[in-house]
């Protein structure tokens, strides 16, 4: 038998008192804890796996806001030719609006110092929640180069569902031979000088001199020319009072005609379209000016050739003009949607 000596009595006696502490209830001390494991380290074998905590948001990017569509009044230029609504923008009825904000306000302004019957009604669409579209017409503008599949003068059958409205484009190709161009393809050369009404392939919208847009040309889907700007960064032409000829006249050579113009405002967002009788140029250039276009581009002019059409459905559920922006604007019930269009024109449809 193995003797113990006197300090293996005392190693064990203090052994068997650490045994008996780690019995009691009195908690040790806790210890710090390890880390809740991450993604990259998985949880032990048998335990549950850690959620993720919930990300905070980004407190940094501010919200864009919903603004309603507002534009701020008019003043009359003329007294002696002002009526009562001038200036005041009202909303459409014609443009269906899913969320109860307008989009679409129109005003009707008189830019003539003496005569009453010289008017122009502007219209001018949200941009924030509309896209302009142009369309080439079966023969104009007349092209050489342009292949046959880009000439489909209607409204695209993917977006009647959403069209707003549709207007007349510029002068035939005969009348100043201005440029245009969709989606790559090229009807026309641009011309120097030219005003230019500029689509960008995200959809913001462009009117400026050629020598302007021209870096930018590029980025657009669509570009189509007209005679010089009316105005340009708010001033107007300085032709605009006494050649009347550069923005054309009708066939018995009258200067007093029926016009069409568009431009965008200084923020983008406001596409404004003017339809004028009996303006001369520089009538037109007032008008929008005042309404809030620093930069102008003329249309078509003349009866025949000025349009610009509100659509619904018939009973049959089939798009079809239900409206014009002013009376006794020629078109059929099917302009544009079904009736193919010879000649280039623009259309207006809700954002998706």
């Amino acid at each position: 038998m193995q003797r113990v000596g006197f300090r293996g009595l005392v190693g064990s006696a203090l052994w068997l008192a650490g045994c008996a502490a780690a019995t009691t209830s009195e908690p040790p001390a806790e210890e710090p804890r390890a880390p809740a494991p991450t993604a990259s380290a998985p949880a032990p074998s048998g335990s549950a796996p850690a959620e993720a905590p919930a990300k905070p948001p980004d407190e940094s990017k501010p919200k864009p806001e919903k603004t309603p569509f507002a534009l701020p009044a008019v003043a009359p230029p003329y007294e002696r030719t002002a009526q009562d609504a001038d200036g005041k923008w009202q909303p459409v009825a014609e443009v269906a609006s899913p969320d109860g904000e307008p989009l679409a306000l129109k005003t009707t302004l008189h830019p003539h110092p003496i005569r009453k019957d010289v008017e122009v009604v502007v219209i001018a669409f949200d941009l924030q929640r509309s896209e302009l579209v142009w369309v080439a017409g079966a023969k104009e503008p007349e092209s050489k180069t342009a292949p046959a599949d880009k000439r489909k003068g209607l409204v695209a059958s993917a977006d009647r569902e959403r069209l707003l409205a549709a207007f007349n484009g510029g002068f035939m190709a005969k009348h100043g031979h201005f440029g245009a161009m969709l989606d790559g393809s090229e009807f026309l050369p641009p011309k120097p000088g030219a005003c230019t009404i500029g689509i960008a392939k995200d959809g913001h919208v462009e009117v400026l001199p050629w020598e302007e847009l021209a870096p930018k040309v590029s980025d657009l889907s669509a570009y189509r020319q007209t005679p010089p700007c009316l105005v340009h960064r708010n001033e107007p032409h300085p032709a605009v009072g006494s050649e009347h000829v550069k923005w054309g006249l009708s066939a018995e050579g009258k200067f007093e005609i029926r016009r069409t113009a568009l431009g965008v405002d200084a923020s983008g967002r406001a596409l404004l379209f003017g339809l004028g009788e009996w303006v001369q140029p520089k009538d037109m250039a007032l008008a929008m000016k005042l309404a809030g276009a620093p930069t102008v581009a003329q249309l078509d002019i003349n009866w025949s050739y000025t349009r610009f059409n509100f659509y619904g459905k018939d009973d049959q559920g089939r798009l079809e003009v239900k409206g014009t922006l002013v009376p006794k604007l020629v078109h059929t019930k099917k302009s544009y949607v079904y009736d193919v269009a010879p000649r280039d024109f623009f259309y207006v449809r809700r954002k998706s």
